[in-house]
């Protein structure tokens, strides 16, 4: 199981008792953090030196293509030291900063997903 990755709101909403999760049906209280984290290969990343000039709708248009709600911006440290966070992007938070309304073009990612676009 992928103990590293990006915790998503989307991923567990809603007013039941009990969540479908890969294995079944559990109760909200034996779900963990784990189990709800975005795993890290399905998390959209840019690097800062290919957008550190990127207008803000350069930014949108990636983030809806590729149906995403979030991105992570990382930058190569100098030598061979690493990648740093620089910051993440969310389209929510653009929305209200710009006062505007972003649609998403939500694409099912994973099965869970998929079974969740389709029980709504």
């Amino acid at each position: 199981m992928q103990d590293h990755g990006l915790n998503h709101r989307q991923r567990y909403t809603g007013t039941e008792t009990d969540v479908v999760q890969p294995g079944g049906w559990h109760q909200r209280t034996e779900i963990l953090v784990r189990d709800i984290m975005v795993p890290i290969n399905q998390i959209e990343v840019m690097d800062f030196q290919d957008i550190s000039h990127s207008q803000v709708g350069d930014i949108v248009k990636t983030l809806t293509q590729a149906g995403r709600q979030h991105a992570l911006v990382t930058e190569q440290r100098e030598g061979d030291q690493g990648v740093l966070i620089r910051g993440i992007f969310s389209t929510s938070q653009i929305s209200r900063q710009m006062g505007i309304t972003i649609e998403p073009t939500e694409k099912a990612q994973t099965f869970m997903e998929l079974e969740t676009a389709i029980a709504h």
